[in-house]
């Protein structure tokens, strides 16, 4: 890629997150632009860190957290622009190494949660709008068969529809950029 599709997968997610939230029902806890309490004492190496302190978090810290344990652990640069969103905003919900597995699912590659170079290729070797048909689709899947589907179902398939069309936006974006 030429130059990174970063901002705007970011741009979506926090447009999907939004704030401040402890939800005793969301197995995330204590949430905070989508950067839940585990995840920020992870990045910080400080398992003391509080809930308060995940309030006041930073926006510089959101972007470096979503940017290296997100974008990074899904190789966003590498990715065609699209999948690349995809992958990032599912590996927010559900971990960036089952966001992988399910793209290795959808290209038959074996799903070890890892991008090495046969997983790019056969990435390479798929048309890009029905590699997205098929995140889309496992990712539902994938929030269907979990136990709080029916409290927090609709939200999950909101978020997927709208990961999709912003997605499917890019690459057409992407696509236009490439033939003027």
């Amino acid at each position: 890629m030429t130059a990174s599709t970063f901002p705007a997968a970011l741009a979506f997610v926090l447009s999907q997150e939004g704030g401040w939230s402890n939800d005793p029902d969301d197995p995330g806890g204590a949430t905070n632009k989508g950067i839940t309490l585990a995840t920020y004492r992870l990045w910080n190496n400080d398992p003391k860190l509080s809930a308060n302190q995940l309030r006041d978090i930073t926006d510089a810290e959101v972007e470096a957290i979503y940017r290296t344990m997100y974008w990074d652990a899904v190789d966003g640069d590498e990715m065609p622009p699209g999948i690349d969103l995809s992958l990032m905003d599912f590996g927010v919900n559900a971990g960036p190494e089952r966001s992988i597995r399910l793209l290795q699912e959808a290209i038959g590659t074996e799903p070890d949660g890892i991008i090495g170079p046969i997983t790019q290729k056969a990435i390479d070797m798929m048309p890009a709008p029905r590699l997205l048909q098929a995140l889309r689709d496992a990712q539902l899947t994938y929030y269907r068969e979990l136990d709080t589907f029916a409290e927090f179902g609709d939200g999950w398939t909101n978020r997927t529809n709208a990961r999709y069309a912003a997605a499917v936006d890019s690459y057409k974006a992407a696509m236009e950029g490439k033939t003027a």
